[in-house]
């Protein structure tokens, strides 16, 4: 099972197929809550904003709280926390999207590689 999961989302209406791929992670670590309004729309953008601010408040204090280790652990937090905190925005920013598009009514399928 890939890390990251590919979805594919489908309106039953109106045909229209919109896809989370590997390169949408990368997006959502990047864009945050901005990647959930362009893709989802505003009903999740406000739950997205406060994960997303809260992501960025942790990237801002890793450097305050870094200083607090052995000299020899500093690098090697930053070099590893920053990346940690945004792969873990991604996932939280997509689960914002699958919501999104749930409570839209559209169908969510697991997609093959």
């Amino acid at each position: 099972m890939p890390v990251f999961t590919h979805y594919q989302f489908h309106n039953g209406k109106t045909g229209k197929v919109s896809s989370v791929s590997g390169s949408s992670y990368f997006a959502a670590a990047l864009a945050g809550s901005i990647y959930v309004l362009l893709k989802a729309g505003r009903t999740q953008f406000p739950l997205a904003l406060f994960w997303h601010l809260a992501f960025l408040g942790a990237m801002a204090l890793l450097p305050f709280v870094d200083s607090y280790l052995p000299e020899n652990m500093q690098l090697i937090v930053l070099v590893l926390g920053l990346p940690a905190i945004l792969l873990v925005q991604s996932f939280f920013m997509i689960g914002c999207v699958r919501q999104s598009f749930r409570a839209r009514g559209w169908g969510e399928r697991l997609e093959d590689e």
